[in-house]
């Protein structure tokens, strides 16, 4: 169990690392005027330089992204029941997930912004829990099918 919380935290802090990425671009898409922002300016004025605040962004996303690929092996604890698992990872993800967010300014710097996303990630778990209840349902009514012989 250790190497896997090991393996997928080093997965993860890939990921974090080019989920950043993706955004800068997305962000420079979204301006328009052809410049590539590699972080927000308000965070580049954060810390003094373009280069710094790329430093920052990149281990804060690094570091969350490790900690939301370790709180994967929750999925696997079968002990736990769907709820559990669920509000445990969630907890793993949004509090990492919306300190960043708000240090990076993805999101508004305002109880509003932070309260929006936290509804916004809330949705998301509601549809992941659907899923994966509705998912297990099905296969444990094919098991029970297999079981009576229908």
């Amino acid at each position: 169990m250790k190497k896997k919380v090991l393996f997928r935290s080093l997965f993860g802090l890939l990921s974090g690392v080019a989920l950043g990425q993706l955004v800068a671009i997305v962000i420079s898409a979204l301006k328009g005027d052809g410049a590539f922002y590699a972080v927000i300016p308000e965070f580049v004025n954060d810390f003094g330089g373009e280069q710094s605040a790329v430093i920052v962004q990149t281990v804060l996303l690094g570091v969350a992204g490790g900690i939301v690929g370790a709180a994967s092996v929750i999925w696997e604890l079968d002990r736990w029941s769907l709820t559990k698992q669920t509000g445990a990872h969630f907890c793993l993800f949004a509090i990492p997930f919306t300190i960043v967010a708000y240090v990076l300014y993805w999101i508004p710097r305002s109880v509003g912004g932070v309260a929006a996303s936290i509804v916004v990630l809330v949705m998301i778990y509601a549809a992941i829990w659907c899923g994966a209840y509705f998912s297990t349902k099905k296969k444990i009514q094919e098991i029970n099918d297999q079981l009576h012989g229908e």
